[in-house]
């Protein structure tokens, strides 16, 4: 019976990654519900062509990219205990807040390191690339070295960069980026020069709110089965 109900839970996850993957891509037009008039090349392996009016940039040029803290577990003058999230905290679309660690933070550090609403939390270990939007679920926190923040400039909509950047893990785009030695791991260095393709920021509302509108019967399946 479990096993069952994880192939189904398999199956509800992939049909909703797929209307996600669509209308990120530009493989579908969601004012109408019909492919683009007109596409051209992106440069981008992964997503092939993508329509005519979309661009492509780098995430340098759309977000601002911070690697969290090294861990310092002593106490020194100036220093403040606060807590803090790890990759095993950044889960798919939503934080696990679950057994928050605490450690040391200078002024300067809480200023660089803090987590904001709206901003993108993506792992930097482990199952590289799980990412999750941040929605102050925690007044005041901050992030590890095994974590990314991704502030995003006013020209990318946060909730739908978080779904063009989980199409780009979900489609093992990374797997050839990332650094190797006995673990995988995604640095700054290689994330700041990643590439996305997007459309203007009204037309990134509407695909928001497409993909909410057409994933939320299944998301509320899903969450059904889990329990």
């Amino acid at each position: 019976f479990i096993k069952a109900k994880k192939r189904i839970l398999e199956l509800l996850k992939e049909q909703k990654q797929a209307i996600i993957n669509d209308a990120v891509t530009g493989k579908v037009d969601v004012r109408t519900g019909k492919p683009y008039p007109k596409y051209k090349p992106s440069g981008v392996e992964w997503l092939g062509d993508i329509p005519d009016d979309w661009e492509v940039r780098r995430l340098k040029n759309v977000a601002k990219i911070v690697l969290g803290k090294m861990l310092k577990s002593t106490q020194e003058t100036g220093y403040y205990l606060k807590k803090y999230l790890r990759s095993v905290n950044i889960q798919w679309e939503k934080a696990k807040l679950i057994n928050v660690a605490e450690m040391y933070f200078s002024k300067n550090e809480m200023s660089t390191f803090r987590i904001k609403e709206n901003d993108i939390l993506i792992s930097e270990g482990g199952e590289v690339g799980r990412c999750c939007l941040w929605k102050n679920e925690i007044e005041e926190c901050y992030i590890q070295n095994s974590v990314h923040k991704l502030t995003c400039f006013s020209i990318i909509e946060p909730q739908f960069f978080l779904y063009h950047f989980m199409t780009m893990v979900k489609k093992g785009f990374l797997n050839s980026t990332v650094n190797r030695v006995s673990i995988a791991h995604l640095t700054r260095e290689k994330l700041v020069v990643l590439k996305i393709a997007y459309p203007a920021f009204d037309q990134q509302l509407q695909i928001v709110s497409y993909i909410q509108e057409k994933t939320q019967a299944i998301g509320q399946t899903i969450n059904r089965i889990e329990r």
